[in-house]
């Protein structure tokens, strides 16, 4: 049975590394904790939670996924590293959960990931989509800053940091693709440091960008790094001859779709009247 005191530390999130291994024996799961660091909490100061913790321990299945989503829900989560090999459970399927503060991995032994963790990809997925918004939303760039939009077609990791993004690609009949969901939010970050960081209301200026995006175009098969500058504005967006072509095609894709708005908008505001009246 889990410790108690370790479990408190957990949900009041008094930890910055925490490693959550699982693992089946006789027709049983048995989770265990491991916090790295030492606590900070006050001893007279006592947790309160939605659920009896003590009752909890006792429900190993429900105690595991009322852990992640207790975690999910009270940390900014910025970056997850999907099914990596660490050597400290080396026959374990392991991920990390990248945060602010620290890194929560989960380690999963001899049992089924879905079956310990419903929809696990989709909830750890929201939970990065919603920190790296709020992150980006309050962060404030100085000075004119590169942005890279990269992927790794060897691991499946993804997350967000000061200048980059990683996007998330996972595998299928041995080839890595960004699923959808990740494309969309991909495009959505990319509009966010635009709109946050450029004048992105001139319309004429985006319809430059156009231009010069099909100008880059040209270049593809150039060795060495592209820059696309986004005019009147503190974002760079610099791109890597191996991908290119998919990064530039999506910069594309968002700029049209910043286009399509301010001619959406304009076009509300267009009154029609005959005779003096509105029609």
């Amino acid at each position: 049975m889990m410790d108690i005191l370790k479990l408190r530390r957990f949900l009041s999130n008094d930890f910055n590394n925490a490693i959550l291994s699982i693992k089946e024996k006789n027709g049983e799961i048995i989770p265990h904790l491991n916090l790295i660091e030492k606590s900070q909490l006050d001893e007279r100061t006592i947790g309160i939670y939605s659920e009896n913790i003590k009752q909890m321990r006792k429900e190993p299945l429900r105690l595991c996924r009322y852990m992640l989503d207790s975690f999910l829900e009270n940390n900014t989560v910025l970056g997850i590293n999907y099914s990596y090999n660490n050597p400290n459970y080396p026959s374990n399927k392991c991920f990390d959960i990248i945060t602010i503060k620290g890194i929560f991995t989960i380690a999963i032994g001899n049992v089924k990931l879905n079956d310990i963790f419903p929809n696990f990809i989709e909830k750890l997925e929201s939970a990065k989509h919603k920190g790296i918004m709020e992150t980006i939303v309050k962060s404030n760039f100085d000075e004119k800053r590169k942005f890279f939009l990269t992927f790794d077609k060897t691991k499946t990791i993804t997350g967000y940091d000061y200048n980059s993004y990683q996007m998330l690609m996972l595998k299928s009949k041995g080839k890595f693709f960004v699923p959808k969901f990740e494309y969309n939010f991909t495009k959505k970050v990319v509009k966010e440091l635009i709109e946050m960081y450029t004048n992105y209301n001139d319309y004429n200026a985006l319809l430059c960008e156009i231009d010069r995006i099909k100008q880059f175009k040209k270049y593809k098969n150039c060795n060495r790094f592209q820059n696309v500058f986004l005019s009147a504005g503190k974002i760079k967006f610099e791109l890597s001859e191996d991908k290119f072509e998919f990064q530039i095609n999506l910069l594309e894709e968002v700029v049209r779709e910043l286009v399509s708005e301010i001619d959406f908008e304009e076009s509300k505001q267009l009154v029609i009247t005959y005779g003096g009246k509105r029609i």
